[in-house]
């Protein structure tokens, strides 16, 4: 406020004006790249808060005390399957913010595919040295070594296609997945739509171990009904592995892009 000295010796208070928070306007002849550098520089300093947020949390102590007690084996790799879009999905943010601290945890390679990652997806995927598969095999890949298949609400046919693609004794015993939980798959849909659509998790049901993880994260449904699923012992068990039949779906039934 200022004030004035009037005539008749009084003061008078005047209010002063209130200055307006002025922001720095984009220039205008900043290029589209330039601003796409801006706007994965402002999301990864956002981003930053919610990596602390899932370092701290009881769902990642949860899960490393699984594999730091020797109850599931440690992993050499990590392929993740349908994060969607980190940059346009917050539900994505918080899977991304767990890959990441599963993969300092590891110490080990991620190799992410989903047809949906825009050119700034792939940038900040990057920036965690997390490697973008261009191929969409469908889930129809062999392993090479313990290997989790981080893959939170992905669809039946893509979890069936994984275990068709490693459905013998060598290389089932290196799957492990991260995803819906089997067990509730199989209560909440019919023996009908899970022979067409899961036929290999039915089968997997006889030997499959599954642990719940627990649903604590701020954004509902980000991991709720998901468990980590893994093979344990299984040239030990008896069970006959006879060959693998590819699965073929109804392409209106798909939920995921083919090829």
């Amino acid at each position: 406020m200022s004030s004035v000295m009037e005539k008749d010796g009084f003061t008078l208070v005047k209010k002063g004006r209130k200055h307006k928070r002025k922001y720095k306007p984009i220039p205008a002849d900043i290029s589209a790249q330039e601003l796409d550098e801006l706007e994965i520089k402002k999301f990864l300093e956002n981003f930053t808060h919610c990596l602390i947020e899932m370092e701290q949390s009881e769902l990642l102590h949860f899960i490393k005390s699984k594999y730091e007690k020797n109850d599931v084996e440690m992993i050499e790799k990590i392929e993740c399957l349908g994060l969607g879009s980190i940059t346009n999905n917050k539900q994505a943010r918080s899977q991304l913010a767990l890959l990441v601290q599963l993969k300092l945890f590891f110490n080990c390679p991620v190799l992410a595919y989903d047809p949906i990652f825009t050119e700034a997806d792939k940038i900040v995927l990057s920036e965690f040295n997390i490697l973008v598969d261009e191929e969409n095999t469908e889930g129809m890949k062999e392993t090479t070594g313990k290997t989790l298949f981080f893959m939170p609400h992905c669809s039946k046919p893509l979890v069936n296609n994984i275990l068709y693609s490693n459905w013998s004794r060598k290389l089932l015993g290196n799957v492990q997945i991260f995803g819906n939980s089997f067990e509730n798959m199989i209560v909440r849909h019919t023996f009908q739509d899970m022979e067409k659509y899961a036929g290999y998790v039915l089968l997997s049901q006889k030997f499959v171990k599954e642990i719940s993880i627990p649903n604590n994260i701020i954004i509902d449904n980000v991991f709720n009904d998901t468990s980590l699923h893994y093979f344990d012992n299984i040239d030990k068990l008896n069970v006959s592995f006879s060959k693998a039949i590819q699965p073929i779906y109804d392409n209106d039934e798909l939920d995921f892009i083919k090829k």
